[in-house]
């Protein structure tokens, strides 16, 4: 299978050996470039900016969703603020552990051990999936003394809680998307996870989100329904790429690099 090559120099191990070399008596460092280029940096954009465009995105679509839940009441706005929160204690294992093996996964690109990636994708997706519905779940039983920190409404209460029954099917799709989505970044794979992330944000969470929770008045309910589509499409859409294997052929450093 023929591999597509960028200019990003692999500085790697080889520089890490090399550059603790000291040339006889004279105490320089020889072999390695140790500065980034015009190039490097260019290469390092091409990822940064597809990056940093889906989170823009990502943000975008959800002050949209905002103006939807605003037009519900106070209650419902205070119950999605609330809800929110605690959606960042369950998913926030997922970060952490798509972040860690992200940096894994580097290693094992640059050094050509592409079989070992999918046994660590596949396991962090476990730990990360295990870890957020079991803290959905805590938060699911602790969630009237939880809520009543904030509040003592009933509205807020009940509301709360039907959205967190919704929130154990979004955090499968979250955890998936999360994790697989720093999975195909690290291997060059940038643009289609941006791609569909912009399109399923838009269409499905945005648009679902005014389908189910306005034109169709579920309310909140319906808002988290979508969102979790969203969640669950995208998670399923990088999987499938990520089996396929799209992403082998895909190279951010070269073999060979340059003395200086």
């Amino acid at each position: 299978m023929e591999e597509k090559k960028t200019a990003f120099p692999a500085a790697g191990r080889e520089a890490a050996a090399e550059g603790g070399t000291e040339s006889g008596g004279g105490g320089e460092l020889h072999g390695r470039r140790r500065f980034p280029t015009v190039g490097d940096m260019l290469a390092l954009l091409g990822i940064a900016l597809p990056s940093g465009t889906e989170a823009l995105s990502y943000n975008v679509s959800q002050t949209f969703i905002l103006r939807f839940i605003n037009l519900m009441g106070a209650a419902v706005v205070s119950a999605k603020v609330y809800g929110s929160m605690l959606a960042n204690v369950a998913y926030v294992y997922s970060i952490a552990v798509g972040q860690a093996t992200q940096i894994i996964l580097g290693y094992m690109i640059g050094g050509r051990k592409l079989d070992e990636v999918s046994g660590r994708v596949w396991s962090t997706i476990r730990i990360a999936l295990a870890a957020s519905e079991l803290l959905t779940l805590l938060i699911l039983i602790f969630c009237d003394p939880i809520y009543s920190i904030f509040t003592d409404d009933p509205v807020i209460h009940a509301l709360g809680r039907q959205i967190l029954y919704v929130e154990f099917g979004l955090e499968i799709g979250r955890s998936i998307n999360i994790v697989m989505t720093r999975c195909l970044t690290t291997a060059g794979d940038v643009w289609y996870p941006v791609g569909v992330g912009i399109f399923s944000m838009w269409v499905v969470a945005v648009g679902g989100s005014w389908l189910l929770g306005h034109a169709l008045s579920w309310g909140l309910v319906g808002i988290w329904i979508a969102m979790a589509c969203d969640e669950c499409l995208r998670g399923a859409l990088f999987t499938i790429r990520f089996r396929s294997g799209k992403w082998k052929e895909t190279r951010l450093v070269s073999d060979s690099t340059k003395g200086t």
